[in-house]
């Protein structure tokens, strides 16, 4: 199980890359990378869908 400080790190990260065009793929890819479980990773895909600036869909990876 993952901390909830480590779990913010990797949002905050998730969160720089959706800005740089990274796409949702992209953005499991990483969780993965970093270990986290299914569970985790739609915590943190579900956490990043309810930020304000999250309205327009992930973009294509550049």
């Amino acid at each position: 199980m993952t901390s909830e400080f480590v779990k913010k790190i990797h949002l905050e990260t998730a969160q720089r890359y959706q800005a740089q065009g990274y796409n949702r793929d992209a953005l499991i890819s990483h969780f993965r990378k970093v270990a986290l479980d299914a569970d985790e990773i739609n915590e943190l895909l579900e956490a990043l869908e309810q930020q304000p600036w999250a309205e327009q869909p992930f973009r294509a990876r550049r």
